[in-house]
């Protein structure tokens, strides 16, 4: 068996620290509990992330790029840009579950985790913004929509499904509950079902 490249130790120590971070938050982690995991000593591991709050970041970069393959993927369904549209809903609301359980998102957060996710979030909104263009571009060349400027309907789809989370997030403080995350769901699919109907032909 080969020896372990850069590359994939890079991954499986992204890997470990999404898991402790899930567990047990980013305030309560330690870098020594991380290196433990992945089978490396401490300074081994400040050798690819030279700070928790380094790591941190490529945990949140890690999970924000796999909605993006999916989101890719779903573009590339043979499916109409209504249904892209429901699915796409369908796995923000999963991304946001998965930004939730390894503590990035709640207001008990530690000033430090809050800062980065924040930084962050501006620029992936601009690269989300442009996959929800790209659907609803495709709806508007196939006759399917009925929309006179794509950009600001994006904008407003995304702000709407934002204050949504916003407002389940402001709910509970503490921990966003099973059934906190139905209720979402629910109104997050009655959401797009009328934004739907108001935008098809």
């Amino acid at each position: 068996m080969g020896e372990t490249t850069s590359e994939e130790k890079n991954r499986l120590i992204v890997e470990a620290a999404t898991k402790r971070f899930a567990y047990y938050g980013f305030t309560k982690v330690t870098m020594d509990e991380i290196a433990a995991d992945v089978g490396m000593g401490k300074a081994s591991l400040y050798y690819y992330f030279a700070t928790k709050e380094k790591l941190f970041q490529a945990v949140i970069e890690s999970e924000r790029e796999e909605f993006v393959t999916k989101i890719e993927a779903l573009i590339n369904k043979n499916s109409s840009s209504a249904q892209k549209l429901k699915e796409y809903v369908k796995l923000r609301l999963e991304s946001f579950r998965d930004l939730v359980n390894i503590g990035s998102i709640t207001l008990k957060q530690s000033s430090e985790a809050n800062a980065i996710f924040r930084t962050l979030l501006k620029s992936f909104m601009e690269r989300e913004k442009k996959l929800l263009e790209t659907i609803l571009n495709e709806g508007k060349r196939n006759n399917e929509f009925s929309i006179s400027t794509i950009t600001a309907t994006a904008e407003l789809f995304l702000h709407i499904l934002q204050g949504m989370r916003l407002r389940t997030i402001n709910e509970a403080p503490h921990r966003i509950e099973e059934e906190q995350f139905q209720s979402l769901q629910k109104e997050m699919e009655l959401f797009v079902s009328i934004f739907i109907k108001g935008i098809q032909k």
